[in-house]
């Protein structure tokens, strides 16, 4: 039985009826956060989730070893604009990266530190625009983990404040017209005095003059509905504004097209693309010449490239050229264009994924396929960049789950690939012979902790229909020894996002202190396109469910673990997937984290942004969805008198996404209904919100969530050692 310490939640006897069907919800008060009642029971959780940290043996060397781990650094991929270069670089132990800038000829600097700006390392800089030409800059501040920033616009070269502050932006989306007066970006439709929540809904498309009062924006598209999303792209010749429309979480969206109008002058939008008609998803991109290329999953769940004729043209996709083809089993992610000194005609560098992993190919005008890139590992791309008017180097970051975010350059006159900094020379001369590198292992940086041994494999499972889904396994090398052993699985499974093997601090310290990490594909996610996104949304998503406890399955009788050294991991919907899975198996785990989670998913349109979701979950209002929500509802599963796992439910204060009732709603619920002696806890974060935070707030939360999950598997902490020469990371294939 649970201890009499267990704080006590008041248990309502409220039933709905909703469409026939007899719904209870007992913890239905928990949801007003400023409800004194409320605050009140959640000082009482916050106690008894110190009383049992308190007594967590190892939390100081975990403690430690994520202490050691904050001494990596990195360096983004770096944006050419003009003769400037800017990118952003995270200094050791540092709360925020800061934005650095280097001119031709002259030394980098920073030009912009959230720490000057707010000495309490509670603002972090959310997003930045240059200019065209480079000389002025658009950044965008949130606070405390906010989804909502602050934009304001300096120049370059003496940081003068030239705008600002402009309120209610939630999505970074913003492009420069050319000689940098003015830019296009999508703001709420709201006052800056209306509740922080509120920010966000009813969003348009408005053209700002720099200096110019935010009020007086030039409404150019978009009609302020609840839940529309937009998004802006110029070309760089500042003739043609592209705009792409969705709703929601819809997976299709518009695309639109018009030339650029003089202020006052009425708009003139073309529909380039009818997501209702498509049922498809579009992502314009101008190349150097101002050619507009749509890369799209249209009759291609993996993804492929359009070229459009235009200018506004009437005619559909079906007869537009077809400038890069899908290919079976590989996922198209990004692109950029490059043209090779000396070279007739433009290349196509292409990132894409094969089974979970990046692939970098080169391609000729043609789409066909002339050089596939060296790439440190089997592990992820991103921040994929080139020169706007074209140039011979791209720029990437390459990481895996054990290797911090490296910077890479490709230089298309040789092939090769090198580890890179901004600021050397051959980047800023692209006339300067290059020197073949060829691809290497990330080394970390002098005095910084080295990559523990692992081994990867990459494992074939069968989901309860039999269908084959991917996983991805870390084990300490040599993997066959010791087994079983501790094993965190986590997944996300939702809104068709691919997860790239990326880096994580957790996976790496995890691995290191002898555990196993593994990350499930599960269906909903973008793993193997649209189709697979399909399979684990709205009537399916139950299967995203399925598919997690299938893979803990397959990892407790192939060996690996067992049920009492498992554990399960998620945030935001990954949290959905793990409250779900334990309650429906709650035999299969020793603990589950879920971070942000989705639990009561009947009233989940009433918290943070959730209206705006219904295309990925379904909505209660309907009969037939509202069964589809009920079959897996993490929080209308609770059972009384079942034997739970060690649960932490760690939520935000303030989480304007998917809003801070969930976790507290499902800690009562689970609290109530276990009989377990494994506790049932409840971790707020104050001041904050559901985006990133601070490096130190950061730390202390991971050091909370991985000695909670340790603590409950059997895992110790790794003690460092500084004279451990970096190791080779070894990669295995294996089906099972």
């Amino acid at each position: 039985m649970t201890s009499e310490a267990t704080p006590r939640t008041a248990r309502s006897s409220l039933v709905e009826d909703i469409h026939g069907r007899r719904v209870p919800d007992p913890y239905r008060w928990l949801e007003n956060g400023r409800d004194p009642a409320v605050q009140t029971w959640a000082q009482e959780q916050d106690a008894w989730f110190h009383r049992h940290r308190d007594r967590w043996p190892d939390r100081a060397g975990w403690e430690a070893v994520l202490a050691e781990e904050a001494r990596r650094q990195w360096t983004g991929s770096p944006l050419c604009r003009g003769p400037y270069q800017f990118y952003e670089r995270q200094e050791a132990a540092a709360p925020h990266p800061v934005l650095w800038v280097r001119r031709e000829g002259e030394a980098a600097r920073v030009l912009v530190d959230p720490v000057r700006l707010d000495p309490s390392g509670r603002t972090r800089l959310a997003a930045w625009r240059p200019s065209w030409e480079g000389d002025r800059i658009a950044y965008l501040l949130s606070t405390a983990g906010s989804d909502i920033s602050r934009l304001w616009v300096i120049s370059v070269d003496d940081a003068t404040v030239l705008d600002g502050p402009i309120a209610g932006l939630r999505t970074p989306s913003l492009a420069w017209l050319p000689g940098g007066e003015a830019f296009f970006y999508v703001r709420a439709d709201h006052s800056p005095d209306d509740e922080p929540l509120s920010a966000g809904y009813g969003m348009r498309v408005l053209r700002h003059r720099v200096g110019a009062a935010p009020a007086g924006d030039e409404h150019v598209f978009g009609d302020g509905g609840p839940s529309g999303y937009f998004a802006v792209t110029v070309d760089r010749r500042g003739m043609w504004l592209a705009v792409t429309t969705a709703e929601g979480s819809n997976a299709r969206n518009d695309v639109h097209l018009a030339p650029v109008a003089f202020a006052g002058e009425p708009w003139h939008f073309h529909q380039v693309v009818d997501g209702a008609t498509t049922a498809s998803q579009w992502r314009p991109q101008f190349a150097p010449d101002g050619s507009l290329h749509l890369l799209t999953d249209h009759q291609a769940p993996g993804g492929r490239i359009l070229t459009y004729p235009g200018p506004l043209q009437h005619t559909g996709p079906h007869s537009w050229p077809e400038l890069l083809p899908h290919q079976e089993g590989r996922l198209l992610d990004d692109c950029v264009w490059l043209t090779p000194v000396g070279g007739n005609e433009s290349r196509l560098l292409v990132l894409s994924a094969v089974e979970g992993v990046n692939e970098l190919t080169l391609h000729g005008e043609d789409g066909r396929q002339v050089h596939r890139v060296d790439l440190p590992g089997p592990g992820a791309v991103s921040a994929l960049r080139s020169r706007p008017e074209g140039g011979p180097e791209a720029w990437f970051t390459y990481t895996d789950r054990t290797t911090p975010p490296t910077l890479y350059r490709f230089d298309a006159r040789t092939g090769g690939t090198a580890p890179a900094h901004p600021a050397q020379p051959a980047v800023l001369h692209p006339a300067q012979p290059a020197v073949p590198h060829p691809a290497q292992p990330a080394v970390p940086l002098p005095g910084q902790p080295a990559p523990p041994r692992v081994t990867n494999r990459q494992i074939t499972y069968r989901g309860v229909d039999g269908v084959a889904i991917n996983l991805e396994l870390l084990l300490p090398a040599p993997a066959d020894t010791q087994l079983p052993r501790p094993l965190l699985l986590t997944a996300y499974g939702g809104f068709g996002a691919f997860v790239r093997p990326a880096y994580s601090p957790l996976a790496r310290a995890w691995v290191a202190a002898g555990g196993s990490y593994a990350v499930a594909a599960v269906r909903g996610g973008g793993d193997r396109g649209t189709t697979w996104h399909q399979a684990g949304r709205r009537a399916h998503k139950k299967t995203a469910i399925d598919d997690f406890n299938a893979a803990a399955e397959h990892l407790v009788d192939h060996g690996f673990t067992t049920p009492g050294r498992l554990a399960a991991h998620g945030g935001s919907h990954g949290g959905l997937v793990v409250t779900a899975a334990l309650t429906q198996r709650p035999d299969l785990y020793a603990a589950a984290l879920a971070s942000g989670p989705l639990c009561d998913m009947v009233r989940y349109e009433q918290f943070g942004i959730g209206h705006t979701w219904t295309d990925e979950f379904g909505t209660a209002s309907d009969p037939e969805q509202l069964a589809w929500l009920l079959s897996y509802s993490p929080y209308h599963h609770v059972r009384p008198g079942t034997d739970y796992p060690a649960v932490l439910l760690a939520g935000a204060v303030t989480d304007e996404r998917t809003g801070d009732a969930h976790p507290r709603k499902m800690c009562a619920a689970l609290q109530h209904a276990t009989t377990s002696d494994r506790p049932i806890l409840l971790r707020r974060q104050p001041d904050a919100g559901h985006g990133p935070t601070d490096s130190t707030t950061a730390r202390e939360t991971l050091t909370d969530i991985i000695t909670f999950l340790a603590t409950h598997t059997g895992l110790h902490p790794a003690a460092a050692d500084a004279d451990t020469p970096p190791p080779r990371t070894v990669t295995h294939v294996s089906s099972t």
